[in-house]
């Protein structure tokens, strides 16, 4: 598509641009108004289910009784308070490998080359090292 195309006069006049603002401006008030009816009908279902819904979908668990052995036996011994068995034991480390450290390379100096396009707006930035021919 060439530009010299969209450069053409709009075949719409300025009072059409009013009518479609005004239809668009019309609805996005009725969209406005009844948003609250439709978030109202929305909080009113998601109310219904949670209170209709919730209680019967939880089962019931049927209570059973209870029976408790009752010992006439006297307890053999004591239990008296267990100390310290030895040393706290220490959590053990995993030995990582001293890796050596790497000399950080001397700085270079780089070139730039701009490419223009047929847009003025737009060009192509490419950076690379400068070579050293001597």
């Amino acid at each position: 598509m060439n530009l010299d195309q969209l450069r053409t006069p709009h075949p719409l006049h300025d009072a059409d641009f009013a009518a479609i603002r005004a239809r668009v401006k019309a609805e996005i008030a009725q969209r406005e108004e009844r948003g609250w009816v439709v978030l109202l009908l929305r909080f009113a279902f998601a109310a219904g289910l949670v209170v209709g819904v919730v209680p019967f979908t939880r089962e019931r668990v049927p209570e059973v009784p209870v029976q408790v052995a009752v010992s006439s036996r006297e307890p053999i011994g004591q239990i008296g308070p267990i100390g310290p068995i030895g040393p706290p034991i220490r959590p053990i480390r995993p030995i990582r490998p001293i890796r050596p450290i790497r000399p950080t390379p001397a700085p270079t100096q780089l070139t730039r080359i701009e490419i223009l396009t047929e847009d003025p707006t737009i060009r192509i930035i490419w950076l690379t090292p400068k070579e050293n021919n001597s």
